[in-house]
């Protein structure tokens, strides 16, 4: 997972999105394009631009400048690709006081549904639903709410799913679920457009857009991403390091130091590794060189960037 660069038949081009609020820049000039079966992240902290751009992609606002074209081409002005997408918020927008399955009839019949009877229960079957089909939806837990909510985004079978922090406040057991089922969803052939500010979840996406506020200062597959960064990690396995930042800063002024586990964790540039070492065994430090993570490059990315 987010190791495949297979070629794939072009689904969504993005070109210069760009997108403002009372003046105040949201989205800055991104350009993106994912094809059918890729599943793509938008990740950073909130406030980065990534509902944004979701929005945008979804056709639920317009952008102030730049391009979109889904599936055969057709741009922003055009409205016919949307019954193809499934936009999933990360409020909750089913109605509480319906049940699972009253929700399901009720945009069955929203969505015009052809053969609505068998796509409920297939829905309900997939996502284990069935148990839960009579149950008021403001009775479920939250997890369970947003599967729910994932079923019904999903009900119309379309080719593209976007998905805005779908798993933010659920338990490690539902988020397995949630990224099992996406990843499913798209190895099946559609596209997935996902965000989310866990960077651990993010390295299952088979590209992915790093936002900080408004602008993408990292695109591209996760592991090229990280083996292209050329930092080295270490990690310092004493407690007390008086006086090493300062001392680190005469090597490199671009240097994280964070504390970790029982000791710290340092992140340098490739270049200067080997002197950082030998300063930090002149000082009598324990060390370990660990593998970079895409958490670390996205923060030696911020440090770069002066933010």
């Amino acid at each position: 997972m987010g190791n495949r660069n297979q070629t794939r038949a072009a689904s969504l081009a993005a070109v210069s999105l760009r997108k403002s609020f009372d003046g105040q820049p949201a989205v800055k000039d991104v350009s993106f394009s994912a094809g059918y079966g890729d599943m793509v992240g938008l990740i950073g902290a909130n406030g980065g631009g990534k509902t944004t751009c979701l929005r945008m992609l979804a056709g639920l606002i317009l952008p102030d400048g730049g391009k979109i074209a889904w599936f055969d081409g057709t741009s922003q002005q055009h409205t016919s690709w949307r019954q193809n997408i499934g936009y999933m918020p990360q409020k909750l927008s089913l109605y509480g006081d319906l049940t699972v399955l009253e929700n399901l009839e009720f945009y069955a019949a929203a969505y015009a549904i052809a053969d609505a009877k068998q796509c409920i229960a297939d829905v309900l079957s997939k996502f284990d639903l069935s148990g839960y089909a009579h149950k008021r939806v403001s009775r479920l837990s939250g997890g369970w709410a947003q599967v729910a909510q994932l079923g019904v985004t999903l009900l119309h079978q379309p080719k593209a799913l976007l998905l805005d922090e779908p798993t933010a406040g659920l338990d490690a057991s539902m988020r397995t679920r949630f990224w099992h089922i996406i990843r499913r969803y798209a190895d099946a052939g559609n596209t997935v457009v996902v965000s989310t500010h866990d960077l651990d979840e993010a390295q299952q996406c088979d590209q992915i857009l790093f936002f900080s506020a408004g602008d993408v200062l990292l695109a591209g597959v996760p592991d090229q991403i990280i083996q292209e960064s050329k930092i080295e990690k270490l990690f310092i396995k004493n407690n007390i390091i008086e006086d090493l930042t300062n001392k680190l800063t005469e090597v490199d002024d671009q240097i994280i130091i964070r504390r970790h586990l029982n000791g710290h964790k340092m992140l340098v540039r490739s270049a200067i590794i080997q002197n950082t070492i030998s300063l930090l065994e002149q000082l009598g430090m324990d060390t370990e060189q660990w593998s970079p993570t895409l958490a670390d490059v996205c923060a030696m990315k911020l440090m770069e960037q002066g933010q």
